[in-house]
């Protein structure tokens, strides 16, 4: 490769260098813009608790075994229902 002389000379190199690394330059951006969306994804997801619903103070007026039921049935509607179906939106977006 011989060194550009002129202006134009260096211009059309620079414009060559330019096209010839362009695909990569946007590969290395889409990488990086995917490594932090998995970073910030398993970041939440390691979370002890990924969703923080307090649903106690609606079971208040409920006793005994009631409340324990309805705890029960919240618990699973919580963490088999509505955390997989965030984990699929997260996952698809």
């Amino acid at each position: 490769m011989e060194i550009p002389t002129t202006r134009d000379e260096l211009l059309e190199v620079l414009v060559d260098f330019g096209r010839e690394t362009y695909p990569t330059l946007m590969a290395i951006i889409a990488i990086a813009v995917y490594s932090g969306f998995v970073f910030m994804f398993y970041r939440i997801l390691a979370k002890k608790d990924l969703l923080t619903l307090d649903l106690s103070k609606y079971a208040d007026d409920f006793g005994g075994k009631v409340k324990k039921y309805l705890r029960s049935v919240l618990f699973v509607i919580q963490y088999i229902v509505v955390v997989p179906i965030l984990i699929a939106f997260w996952t698809w977006s």
